[in-house]
């Protein structure tokens, strides 16, 4: 039986390869003794074709941090920017002010030029530790002032009476609370 010979650990598609093994591929590449295949072979990269395009572009750290940054579309906000939409939000959280996402898209559209679509800031808030969540509205119904102030002298009259209140018959006539619209608020996570 032929001894097995020990197999060189590949690299994983879709994942980005050490900074280690491309010095060591370019170092190979520039030796000249070997062709893209068997760097590729011995560098445990998958394709030799990987090999030949890190030997067309400069590999150094910062410029493969740069080329990173650049994949994508163009970025709707800048860090300064998102730190900025990031502070807004806890400011308004904090002082119980409205933060729904069309408030959020107002702010975003007077800061950047252009208003984001929902699916933009549902991708903002993953990004970072906030969410988003249902609220009632907590600002106090307004009573009618006249039935306020028959009920506050029906109250007086009552307690110039000396009765008990056990001895006051009661019947609601209020109607049932009626459903409010919840409104979606955003904020930070864990509160």
């Amino acid at each position: 039986m032929p001894a097995r010979r020990h197999r060189v650990s590949r690299g994983r598609p879709g994942v980005a390869y050490p900074q280690r093994v491309i010095d060591k591929a370019l170092r190979l590449h520039r030796s000249g003794k070997l062709g893209f295949r068997q760097i590729a072979h011995q560098c445990g990269v998958l394709s030799h074709k990987t090999i030949s395009q890190w030997t067309k572009k400069k590999m150094t750290p910062i410029a493969r941090s740069l080329r990173s940054a650049m994949k994508g579309g163009p970025k709707l906000l800048t860090e300064a920017q998102a730190r900025v939409a990031m502070g807004w939000l806890i400011f308004r959280n904090d002082l119980y002010l409205d933060t729904r996402v069309v408030r959020f898209q107002q702010f975003l559209a007077r800061l950047v030029g252009r208003a984001p679509a929902k699916s933009w800031v549902s991708k903002f808030l993953k990004q970072r530790p906030m969410s988003s969540r249902l609220i009632q509205p907590t600002a106090p119904e307004l009573v009618n002032p006249r039935a306020y102030r028959q009920g506050l002298k029906f109250l007086h009259a009552l307690q110039a009476s000396g009765k008990q209140p056990s001895q006051v018959p009661f019947a609601d006539k209020t109607p049932a609370p009626q459903r409010r619209p919840t409104d979606l608020c955003l904020f930070l996570v864990g509160w």
